[in-house]
């Protein structure tokens, strides 16, 4: 009975130093899988055996029976994963964010020589041009080119920053592709989960699949992620489920409001969905931003800059008189649509057809009839040059100038911050998934002093074998041979 014993104490070490060699193997091979946690055998001892005799109470602990594999767990942190989540999450926005705002700054080139400001600056240059000698044909016809660039430049912003507009919509839409792709890997590997955890497995590297893939979720959207009992995962995304148990909620982004842009709403029953989180909101946040905040201010101030520059001009321009003595003339024109000013702002179909029709000389109240004072006459075109110093932006607090500088500097402002931002968060997601590393990463160091030592054991665990086999020989075939 006792050898028996042995035997089978010698047998559950060999199995069990077995499974921990082929687990150390198991570790080695995914040292550079993306999302994989080490795993490590849990041993522990098997109940002991009561050795039944007359002078002793038979309670357990008299002769131990050996080695078991309690579990093969994973080694990971749930409050890490958390973190990174949160961390990723804030990473994937600033950059985002920052890209957006570097876009509409390059979209005006400031500063530089060939921004909107210098183009500004010689239009205004180009009327005083004008004052010098208003009758010369060369000058006006340098300012209407001038005049016409500055239209030129301020349609092609507008037409980019919603160019930019839509391009950003499709990514949005990409990213709902992305979101739904996900959520219908994690709704499967919940099933798969969930069968190998009933027959009581442990199912660590469909695990580490489905922990990967909400860590990718965790950078296009914002998350909040649970495991239930039964070892489904529940993510939901502002509140609203997306997976479960059994459960999936795509979102749908085929619609579009009157804007020609994607809303997102849940497939599940058509309620908007809830892209939360702001700064902290993940890559779609950010985009949704961009699309409907970022952008759409500058084309409103873009759009106000170009109302102000048409109405003003043409004011002080229609109050004036050309070489031909044409009056009432505006000098730009436009759809006359508000909001769509920068869109379609260009020269009067008159003022291209006749520069004589550019109205520098003013009304002569001196004069019975108002006769201007001739083609020397330069009091209109002064009075254009005025409208650059005027405070007709902001309530009256800015000028034109003013105003566009300011709408530079807050890109300015918005791009640092989002620059510095995204780098603090950079070193915020090294930090946390060096800690991940630390504790779940795979160290062929350490499991190669871990296969040394299952192998040790191992080795002695066959070695008892045979010197119980040995045993056993002796008992069954030569005790009382010599008889």
């Amino acid at each position: 009975m006792s050898i028996l014993l042995g035997l089978n104490t010698a047998i559950r070490a060999l199995l069990t130093q077995q499974l921990a060699i082929n687990t150390t193997a198991h570790n080695i091979a995914n040292s550079n899988t993306p999302g994989y946690s080490r795993q490590q055998v849990l041993m522990e001892t098997t109940d002991p055996f009561t050795v039944p005799a007359q002078n002793r109470s038979a309670t357990a602990g008299q002769l131990g029976t050996g080695v078991t594999a309690q579990v093969v767990r994973r080694i990971r942190d749930e409050f890490l994963d958390k973190e990174f989540r949160t961390q990723n999450e804030a990473l994937a926005y600033w950059r985002s964010l920052a890209s957006g705002v570097h876009t509409v700054e390059d979209l005006f080139n400031e500063p530089s020589d060939n921004g909107l400001g210098k183009v500004l600056a010689n239009f205004w240059n180009r009327w005083r041009d004008l004052t010098n000698d208003p009758a010369n044909s060369a000058v006006r016809l340098t300012l209407r080119e001038q005049a016409s660039e500055l239209a030129s430049y301020i349609r092609h912003a507008n037409n980019e920053i919603v160019r930019q507009q839509y391009h950003v919509d499709e990514q949005i839409v990409t990213s709902v592709a992305t979101i739904n792709s996900i959520a219908r890997q994690i709704e499967s590997l919940n099933g798969q989960i969930a069968k190998v955890l009933a027959i009581g497995d442990m199912p660590n590297d469909l695990r580490d699949r489905r922990d990967l893939l909400v860590d990718q979720l965790s950078h296009v959207v914002k998350i909040s992620a649970f495991e239930a009992d039964n070892g489904t995962m529940a993510v939901t995304i502002g509140g609203a489920q997306l997976v479960g148990d059994n459960y999936l909620n795509e979102i749908d982004a085929s619609g579009l409001n009157p804007q020609g842009f994607h809303d997102l709403i849940w497939s599940g029953d058509g309620s908007a969905v809830n892209i939360t989180g702001g700064e902290t909101g993940g890559e779609t946040s950010a985009l949704l931003y961009q699309r409907d905040t970022l952008f759409a201010d500058n084309l409103t101030s873009l759009n106000d800059f170009a109302s102000a520059l048409i109405t003003n001009i043409n004011a002080q321009h229609a109050l004036g008189f050309g070489l031909n003595g044409s009056t009432g003339l505006d000098f730009f024109t436009d759809s006359g649509v508000a909001g769509q000013e920068a869109a379609t702002i260009d020269i009067d179909a008159l003022i291209l057809g006749d520069l004589n029709n550019i109205a520098a000389a003013g009304n002569d109240p001196t004069t019975p009839a108002g006769i201007t004072g001739g083609p020397a006459d330069n009091s209109n075109a002064l009075a254009i040059t005025a409208v650059q110093f005027a405070l007709l932006m902001n309530a009256g607090q800015a000028t034109m100038d003013d105003f566009y500088r300011g709408m530079m500097s807050t890109l300015g402002s918005q791009g640092d911050h989002a620059d510095k931002q995204a780098a603090n968060q950079d070193l915020l997601v090294q930090h946390v998934e060096s800690g991940r590393q630390s504790l779940s990463g795979v160290s062929l160091d350490e499991e190669a002093a871990n296969i040394t030592r299952f192998q040790r054991a191992f080795e002695g665990a066959a070695r008892m074998i045979t010197t119980l086999d040995s045993m056993m020989d002796t008992i069954v075939n030569k005790m009382g041979a010599g008889r």
